[in-house]
């Protein structure tokens, strides 16, 4: 077992990136960005997991993911190699890379421009108020439990079914 959680160093270089190690929440990471005036990963704020899982399963969430965002991620194999991979070596796809599982991410620089930190803030508490309209939140869920399909969304499946709110037990 390892454990990445206190890898959560978020911080900007000069260019205007954000880097973050892979036990940083997508949530602080999202509002380190606003904290800087820095917008593009607002999103985050949507999502609960750390970076290292996020780029592990392209994960996101309106109308965003991973791809569009990652510029490139440090990683380190089994063997102890340390490896940069650029965002087009990781074969990012729906919820899904391409790399086998000998590499451990621990770092990830992400592309990012200058916005206005206000306009930052409203975005993510659309995205927060739509989050909480839609989704269970303060309670443990499934989550993201089903993948959606090339012409289709789960979620609709699951109401076409009639089993949203369904429960058992």
């Amino acid at each position: 077992l390892i454990h990445l959680l206190d890898l959560n160093k978020i911080e900007l270089d000069n260019s205007g990136n954000i880097i973050a190690e892979c036990g940083a929440l997508d949530a602080q990471v999202s509002r380190f960005a606003r904290n800087n005036s820095r917008t593009g990963l607002e999103f985050l704020i949507g999502i609960p997991g750390s970076i290292g899982g996020g780029i592990k399963m392209n994960s996101g969430a309106y109308g965003n993911d991973f791809e569009n965002i990652l510029i490139d991620v440090k990683a380190i194999n089994k063997k102890g190699k340390l490896k940069t991979f650029k965002k087009n070596e990781l074969g990012l796809g729906y919820r899904k890379n391409k790399l086998n599982d000998d590499w451990i991410f621990l770092s990830a620089r992400f592309k990012t421009s200058q916005n206005d930190r206000d306009k930052i803030q409203n975005k993510m508490k659309e995205i927060i108020n739509n989050r909480k309209i839609s989704q269970p939140t303060g309670f443990k869920t499934g989550g993201s439990t089903f993948m959606n399909g090339k012409n289709f969304k789960a979620w609709e499946l699951i109401d076409k079914a009639g089993c949203r709110g369904l429960k058992f037990g």
